[in-house]
C-alpha cells in the first residue's frame, strides 16, 4: 500500500504519523503543501527492497552512484526525479518550522471551528481525529447555498472548484488517452473500462457543497475570530 499523504507533512491521526501507515508513503514539497521548496517531495518506508527500488526509479537506475546497500534487488532504468542541493537546503530549515505551524494550524482551527458550530445553516465536515486536524471545512445544504456562502464571506473556494483535483476536470483519464498506444495501461486490461463525467454523482455532489475555510495563519486570530463570527452569522 503506498500511503499518499502528499499535503500532510508533519500530521498524524490517531498518534500515527502520516506516510508511515502504509508500506511506502509520499510527500509533496510544492507552493501548495505545509512544507514547500517549490517542487520536488519524498518517500517513506521501512522496507529495504522497497527503498532500494524507489532509489533505482528516482535516480537513473542509481548504479552510478556508488551505492553499496542495494539489498539483494537488481538495479533498473528508472527516470531522474531528483531534488537539488539548494532545495534539501530549504527543506533543513522549513522542517524545523513544521512542528509549530501544526500547531498553530491545529489552535486556529479549534478556535474557529467552535464558533462555527454555532450556525444551522451548514454543518462542519466530519472529522475522525480532530484534535490532529489541520483545515476547515463546512458543508452547505445546497450547491446554491455553498455558492451564496462563498460569494457573501470570501471563505476560499468550493471543493468542486479545485481544478484537477476533481476526476471530472481529468479529460485524459476520461478518454483512456496516453502519450502512445503500448503504454495505455486500459488497453492491458481484460475487460472493456468505461469512465462518465456522472459516474460518481454522490461524491460530486458533495464536493459541490463543501467549502474550504482559510485559517488565515497570516493574521492575528482576533482577526479570523471576526470571521468566524461573520460566517456563522
Amino acid at each position: 500500500m503506498i500511503e499518499d499523504a502528499a499535503q500532510a507533512v508533519g500530521v498524524k491521526y490517531k498518534g500515527r504519523s502520516l506516510g508511515t501507515i502504509g508500506h511506502l508513503g509520499a510527500f509533496s514539497f510544492n507552493k501548495m503543501k505545509n512544507l514547500n521548496i517549490g517542487e520536488g517531495g519524498a518517500l517513506l518506508t521501512n522496507d529495504n527492497q522497497y527503498f532500494a527500488r524507489a532509489r533505482s526509479y528516482h535516480d537513473m537506475g542509481s548504479i552510478m552512484r556508488g551505492h553499496g546497500d542495494s539489498f539483494n534487488e537488481p538495479a533498473f532504468i528508472g527516470s531522474n526525479m531528483k531534488v537539488n542541493e539548494i532545495q534539501s537546503a530549504m527543506a533543513k530549515v522549513q522542517l524545523r518550522k513544521l512542528r509549530p505551524a501544526l500547531e498553530r494550524r491545529q489552535k486556529r482551527r479549534a478556535m474557529m471551528s467552535e464558533i462555527l458550530r454555532q450556525s444551522s445553516a451548514y454543518t462542519l465536515t466530519p472529522h475522525n481525529d480532530e484534535a490532529n486536524a489541520v483545515s476547515l471545512t463546512l458543508i452547505a445544504p445546497t450547491r446554491d447555498a455553498a455558492i451564496a456562502l462563498q460569494e457573501r464571506t470570501g471563505i476560499w473556494n468550493r471543493l468542486r472548484d479545485s481544478s484537477r483535483h476533481v476526476y471530472t476536470n481529468w479529460e485524459p483519464v476520461l478518454a483512456r488517452r496516453t502519450f502512445h498506444p503500448k503504454m495505455n495501461p486500459w488497453n492491458w486490461a481484460k475487460r472493456d473500462i468505461t469512465y462518465s463525467p456522472d459516474m460518481c454523482a454522490r461524491t460530486l455532489d458533495i464536493l459541490d457543497r463543501t467549502c474550504v475555510v482559510n485559517l488565515g495563519l497570516e493574521f492575528p486570530s482576533f482577526v479570523m475570530r471576526r470571521i468566524a463570527e461573520r460566517i456563522a452569522a
